[in-house]
């Protein structure tokens, strides 16, 4: 067994468990869909790379969706600690105007904690804490231009 395959199977359980928060975080949320495609470990592309700062290694594991685009990744340190990322991009369920652009998870002392990246959802018109109904402006009416400049934007007021 090489030296890639002895990191993997020992990083293994913590890394399941940080697939499992993940999972367990887009479950709660709704978005899970699929839940065998929600950051499953074994599905993951691993590598080795050289941590430049401590010269030890840390494995990174990928995801890769249906079109071979990466869309998540499992990166853990020298140290133990892990960080992971994986895509969602779907709307936030409770947030109108907002989507979940990934979940991210992190691994220290055996514990993990999970959190969302945000981003405003610019297709539903719905500003961030404004109701689904609220109206949107029209830009066109509140930037009236008849195209020659106003008396005010003239010196001494002449036209």
């Amino acid at each position: 067994m090489g030296q890639l395959e002895e990191i993997i199977e020992e990083k293994t359980p913590l890394g399941e468990k940080v697939c499992q928060a993940i999972l367990a975080k887009a479950k709660k949320l709704g978005v899970a869909g699929d839940e065998s495609s929600v950051a499953p470990w074994g599905k993951a592309r691993f590598t080795l790379s050289k941590d430049p700062y401590s010269q030890e290694n840390s494995l990174i594991g990928i995801w890769q969706n249906a079109l071979d685009m990466d869309c998540g990744k499992i990166l853990f340190h020298g140290d133990g600690s892990a960080y992971a990322e994986f895509d969602i991009l779907k709307p936030h369920p409770t947030l109108p105007g907002m989507q979940i652009l990934a979940i991210e998870a992190w691994l220290k002392n055996g514990e993990v904690k999970t959190d969302l990246q945000l981003i405003p959802d610019v297709e539903s018109g719905v500003a961030h804490g404004a109701t689904p109904t609220a109206p949107r402006m029209n830009r066109r009416k509140r930037l009236k231009f008849s195209g020659r400049p106003s008396p005010v934007s003239m010196p001494n007021g002449k036209r």
